[in-house]
């Protein structure tokens, strides 16, 4: 008798619950990507915001750097638990990225603490499928990587837009890692032990970072030397050949002065006036579940 009484008032509550409301899916879209999200419109608004920011500073700084006309990238914006049904149970986890040289496809959790962490995450993918579409020649991966890490700290503090600020890790890695020989790290593919390995991967990317950033704040005779073994290199050269017909003796001389922009504790960093980006949220649109679901599924999720 108490089980039936109980499984009866059960029922009848389960009744008058009202069932929970289906999740609220968003989509927002301009030439240069387009995003989907069933995280709070403020969230995806945010999200919209740190890509026309990166988007601002990008033209500014690498006018040249441009995206496909077909294929645009894809961002997807999700609540803590959509989020967790695609990440399962993995830790940490900010976000992850399906990217080849025909597009980019980027999810994040909108509920991450680690926010800036999340940020970088979308302007580093973001810069390495603007690079492959804009590229002629095969990328070295130091130069891939460099300005990936270059282009993934960008910020607005003070009513200025700074691009190049160091990431705190890589600067760090800088000063407490062995130095890889420039010569080495030019050698190193996506299948190198330096590329793949925890510790080669940590002090490949810091080095990576700071050579590009070397380059394009310096720049002079030695951006130009490099630009050219870069081009010796993808005519057929090997790296030895092409450093010595771009160098000739002066190697050394170049590394050394790498080596030494690597100490200071202050870097130059591009300042641009903050861009007037407009109130995004008007523009953000609801879209039915199934339409969501379709996105997500030839994302592949």
């Amino acid at each position: 008798m108490f089980t039936r009484v109980l499984l009866g008032g059960l029922m009848a509550l389960a009744l008058a619950v009202p069932p929970a409301p289906a999740a609220q899916w968003l989509s927002y879209s301009e030439p240069d990507f387009d995003l989907y999200g069933d995280a709070s419109r403020r969230q995806v608004a945010d999200v919209i915001q740190n890509m026309q920011v990166y988007r601002y500073a990008r033209d500014a700084v690498l006018p040249k750097l441009r995206g496909s006309d077909v294929i645009r990238p894809r961002v997807f914006v999700l609540s803590g638990s959509t989020f967790a049904k695609y990440a399962g149970t993995r830790r940490n986890v900010a976000g992850f990225v399906s990217s080849s040289d025909f597009g980019v496809d980027i999810v994040v959790d909108a509920s991450c603490a680690d926010w800036t962490g999340t940020s970088s995450t979308i302007q580093h993918e973001l810069t390495h499928y603007y690079l492959h579409q804009s590229s002629s020649f095969a990328l070295p991966v130091w130069y891939d990587e460099g300005l990936a890490e270059y282009l993934s700290t960008i910020d607005i503090s003070k009513g200025k837009l700074r691009v190049g600020f160091p990431a705190a890790a890589r600067w760090v890695d800088l000063q407490e890692l062995s130095w890889m020989p420039l010569r080495e790290m030019f050698k190193v593919s996506r299948g190198s032990e330096a590329y793949t390995g925890h510790r080669g991967a940590r002090v490949f990317y810091a080095q990576s970072w700071l050579l590009t950033h070397y380059l394009l704040s310096i720049g002079g005779e030695d951006a130009r030397a490099v630009g050219l073994m870069v081009a010796h290199i993808d005519q057929g050269s090997r790296v030895d050949d092409a450093i010595q017909a771009a160098f000739g003796d002066g190697f050394a001389a170049f590394e050394e002065r790498v080596r030494k922009y690597a100490r200071p504790t202050k870097f130059r960093i591009a300042q641009l006036d903050k861009p007037d980006l407009p109130d995004l949220r008007t523009r953000i649109v609801e879209i039915d579940e199934a339409r969501a679901m379709n996105e997500m599924l030839m994302f592949g999720m």
